[in-house]
């Protein structure tokens, strides 16, 4: 790129469709300080292929600046084909280069393969962007200025963006660009910074050290809202009121303490009711008393990974990450049940079957169907970038999940000597008993109890999903 100090520097603003009246107060004020910006509305003219023109803006480009928001973030469709190309394009920058800048227009998460470069909150009150941001985000594009032989004009002063002289419809788009270009260099240059500029320097610097001290004493103070939320010139410590409610909304709920209990309550009656209450088989004897958990836990493992398949479905609708979260905790729990039904099935076959396992077709089928989902969590540590990841699991949960009916109709569909307890049997499966009434109380207790103790699981397990979320959020800030 050719060194020419009288060229403004050219930027292109990557944002959403639905961004675009923050985008363009973001464009008039670029504009004002004297900067080439390329926003799709000014700069693509009728007729132009826009799928192009917008590769080619980006790569001619000497910044990207790209706008983050909610909308962003989630949003599907061509906006990520422009980030990739940005990305692209800073793979080929020497290092240590400004290219991409990350602007956060309101409190949203940074996707992954945006993080490694430093973001600035650049928050927007409908009429002016917080001034002490927008001052960081100009001097990285001054630097990047410096580096590529551009220009920058800093001489604009505190302006509502409504004052901001509005490009006449009627001119072309290089007179609108030199109109706004002229504005800004017509404001006389300060050598010297007046009283009033220096007691606001003066104090935005006493707020950033007040800053810098409170969160070296206090770490757990970043995730609080007011620090991330409020713009660095208006900053005021965390009160110990909003700490309490910060503390307050992270533990556990009454709700799920008394459910703990309950849980362990229904463990310990269904316990007794199989191994006590429950009569003696006449044929098997004392193992059979493993059928009462042995289907309870096959029942809520199946229950898990269906439930892991429509959190799936939902997460691909939505693109919301608390989707994953339930998906994984429902297949991490479920895969512990079904283990357990898988080992309590191979203590009941030694006396029965005189065998710790054969391949039957049940035997079989559950057994793939553990692999399957244990092979879920190999695969998902291999992807790094976490929406990739969350996309890849919540497909894979999908497809997973035909394996459940599969396993529960294999005694129905094939020849086996697994039992049927409820419905006809294969003449050929040994192990087959009618149950009496207190096998019966034994059996459907069980059922109730470990779906109970399911449930408690789950939640505590989407609650450590959550809590992992905001410490890997906690661990960006603190690396920032």
């Amino acid at each position: 790129m050719i060194n020419n100090p009288n060229r403004p520097l050219r930027v292109f603003l990557c944002h959403a469709s639905n961004d675009k009246p923050i985008a363009r107060a973001l464009y008039k004020r670029l504009i004002a300080n004297g900067i080439d910006v390329w926003f799709d509305e000014e700069k693509l003219l009728p007729g132009q292929y826009w799928r192009d023109e917008i590769p080619r803006a980006v790569l001619d480009s000497d910044a990207v600046v790209i706008c983050l928001s909610k909308n962003s973030v989630s949003k599907e469709g061509y906006l990520q084909k422009e980030i990739k190309a940005a990305l692209d394009a800073a793979d080929e920058k020497p290092e240590n280069t400004i290219y991409l800048i990350p602007v956060k227009l309101e409190e949203c998460e940074v996707p992954y393969r945006l993080r490694s470069w430093q973001w600035v909150n650049l928050f927007f009150d409908g009429n002016n962007f917080d001034e002490s941001s927008y001052s960081k985000l100009l001097r990285s594009l001054e630097t990047r200025a410096k580096a590529v032989g551009a220009a920058v004009s800093v001489a604009v002063q505190n302006t509502s963006v409504n004052e901001i002289k509005k490009p006449d419809e009627n001119k072309t788009l290089n007179e609108d660009l030199s109109l706004n270009m002229k504005q800004a260099i017509l404001q006389p240059e300060m050598k010297e910074p007046t009283p009033k500029i220096y007691e606001h320097n003066k104090r935005l610097t006493q707020n950033r050290e007040k800053e810098v001290n409170l969160i070296s004493q206090k770490p757990q103070n970043i995730v609080s809202k007011n620090i991330a939320t409020k713009p660095t010139g208006q900053f005021s410590p965390q009160n110990k009121t909003s700490d309490k409610v910060e503390d307050k909304r992270d533990s556990k709920p009454t709700t799920l303490k008394v459910l703990d209990i309950v849980s362990v309550l229904l463990l310990a009656v269904s316990t007794y009711l199989a191994l006590i209450y429950a009569p003696e088989e006449a044929t098997m004897g004392q193992v059979q008393r493993v059928f009462y958990f042995h289907i309870a836990t096959a029942w809520v493992g199946m229950l898990g990974f269906l439930a892991a398949a429509v959190a799936g479905i939902v997460y691909l609708r939505t693109q919301n990450p608390k989707w994953d979260i339930i998906e994984v905790a429902a297949v991490e729990i479920s895969l512990v049940f079904f283990f357990i039904t898988i080992v309590l099935g191979s203590i009941w076959a030694r006396p029965v079957w005189n065998t710790w396992w054969t391949w039957d077709p049940r035997l079989t089928t559950a057994a793939i169907t553990e692999l399957i989902y244990i092979a879920y969590f190999m695969l998902r540590e291999g992807i790094e970038d976490p929406d990739r990841r969350a996309r890849f699991g919540a497909v894979y949960a999908l497809v997973g999940s035909l394996s459940v009916p599969i396993t529960f109709f294999s005694i129905r569909l094939f020849r086996t000597i697994h039992p049927v307890v409820i419905g006809s049997a294969d003449p050929s499966a040994t192990g087959t008993f009618d149950m009496t009434g207190g096998m019966q109380v034994a059996f459907f207790f069980a059922l109730f109890a470990f779906t109970v103790i399911f449930i408690d699981l789950f939640w505590n397990r989407i609650r450590m999903g959550n809590l992992a979320a905001k410490v890997e959020q906690l661990k960006l800030k603190v690396m920032r």
